[in-house]
This record gives structure tokens, C-alpha cells and sequence, in this order.
């Protein structure tokens, strides 16, 4: 698979409800679950567009179709991020004019599948896939220590995601790592039967639980699940100054940056 495959693969895998295309938005079922969670997560955190492909022309009417998505669903922000394949060239010009502002920074990651992660994991860890629908109480308490969200956050957040708007159980899977039977850290992955990459999402630890090897042991839990599905590539999008530097320590290669911005709505 060439680099420009497996951006294109990073760019389609990220759960982001608007995308743009010279003709038009096009809103994503995933964006479901993101628009789902509590409100007290930041909008520009949840409320994302990505994967844009437009032209200079085009950009004003574009951005006035996404500001009007997003204030119909009463936002006051959203995020938009920008990847080497985002067009027109322009658009970082573009985003500035309109006031956006700088946010985090991410690199794009990848890693055979078939590779071997040079990682010890500490006997008293588990890691589990499970279900939305299979989380538990604690688990959910474990989450909003490892995130820093309220009490209780994340608990009522599953109670509105463990089924999809068709009634069937949500698709999302995650990796729930237990230390000494004890729920410690999280971690998400996106599986799609379409491509073949598995993307390993966002995740946190439990700070009682940090400088464990959790975090690694997650990694390599997703790896198995990707090697077991045929999967060719694992993906990232990691934070430039948090998990990136430790998963190219492990042999990940960087891919690209993404960057991403916020812009108020008025």
C-alpha cells in the first residue's frame, strides 16, 4: 500500500459527521455518535468537518452550508481539520480570513499488521473488546477519571448510544484494559469490512492506573483484533505531543500531519 493509499484509507476512517466535496456536504451516519455524547464535550472537539475536497470558488457557499448544519443543530463552534490531500491549496488561507483558530495537531500513523511491537505486557493486565451495550458501571466511572469528565458523564452518554437509531445495538467497539481485574484504561477501534485498515481510535487511563504499559498493552490487544480480521495496516491519529511520540517508539510511521482548527458560529 503506498502513503497516499493510507491517507486516503486515514481520511475515510476518521468518525467525523461532515465532509466536503466540490458538490456538496456529505453527512456521515457516524456522526451520529459523536453528536450523541453529552454537550459538555467541546463542539470543536466533536463537531468536526474533514476530508475536504473543494476549490477556491466553491469555499464561501461551502462554509456557509456548514455553519447553517451546525447552527440548526445548535452549535456555537465547530472544528475543521486539514490533511496533505485537503484542497484547495489556499483553504489554511481561507480558515484565517474567517477567523479560525489554531487548535491541536496530530500526526497520521501506520504500522503493519503482520509487524511485531516490541512490547512486554505486565501479566495483571486484560484487555477486552466488548460492545457499547456490554460496558459496565465501573467502567463507565473508569472513563470519566481517565477523560476528567463530570460523574456520571459517561454513563448516561452509553444509556443514549448502546442502540443505533434503527433500534439495533451500536456498532462501535472498544477495548476495555483491566488491571488486576480492576477497569483501567479504554480504548476505541474502528473496524470497517471495506478496507483494509483498522483504525485504533481515541482512549485513556485511569490516572490511578498511568506508567503501567497499559496504554502499549491496548495497542497490541487492537493489533491481534486487526491480524484476526485480515487486516493490513493499523492507523492512527495521534496527538503530535501525547501518543505519537510513544507509538513511533514502537515502530509506527509518520504518514502525515493533521491539523486542526475551530471556528465560532455567529
Amino acid at each position: 500500500m503506498t502513503d497516499e493509499e493510507l491517507i486516503t484509507y486515514l481520511e475515510l476512517t476518521l468518525t467525523y459527521p461532515v465532509r466536503v466535496f466540490p458538490d456538496g456536504l456529505e453527512i456521515r451516519d457516524c456522526g451520529t455518535y459523536r453528536t450523541k455524547m453529552d454537550p459538555s464535550f467541546p463542539s470543536v472537539e466533536r463537531d468536526i468537518i474533514a476530508m475536504i475536497r473543494a476549490n477556491d470558488a466553491g469555499l464561501p457557499a461551502i462554509f456557509d452550508q456548514v455553519i447553517e448544519y451546525f447552527r440548526s443543530h445548535g452549535k456555537d463552534a465547530f472544528g475543521v481539520i486539514l490533511s496533505p490531500r485537503s484542497t484547495p491549496a489556499s483553504l489554511r488561507t481561507y480558515l484565517a480570513g474567517r477567523k479560525a483558530e489554531p487548535g491541536k495537531r496530530y500526526l497520521g500513523l501506520a504500522f503493519p499488521v503482520e509487524g511485531k511491537l516490541e512490547i512486554d505486557i505486565d501479566p495483571r493486565i486484560e484487555v477486552r473488546e466488548m460492545m457499547l451495550a456490554d460496558m459496565t458501571d465501573d467502567i463507565a466511572a473508569m472513563i470519566d477519571r481517565a477523560w476528567g469528565f463530570p460523574e456520571g458523564n459517561t454513563k448516561q452518554g452509553l444509556a443514549r448510544l448502546t442502540q443505533s437509531d434503527d433500534g439495533s445495538p451500536h456498532p462501535r467497539r472498544v477495548c476495555i484494559a483491566f488491571y488486576d481485574g480492576v477497569p483501567a484504561a479504554f480504548s476505541a477501534l474502528e473496524l470497517y469490512d471495506d478496507l483494509p485498515v483498522i483504525r485504533l481510535g481515541g482512549g485513556a487511563t485511569d490516572p490511578a492506573f498511568r506508567g503501567k504499559g497499559i496504554y502499549r498493552a491496548t495497542i497490541l490487544a487492537r493489533q491481534n483484533i486487526a491480524r484476526a480480521q485480515g487486516k493490513q495496516q493499523l492507523l492512527v491519529q495521534a496527538l503530535e505531543d501525547t501518543s505519537a511520540p510513544i507509538l513511533k517508539r514502537l515502530g509506527f510511521r509518520e504518514l502525515c500531519v493533521l491539523e486542526q482548527f475551530s471556528m465560532k458560529i455567529s
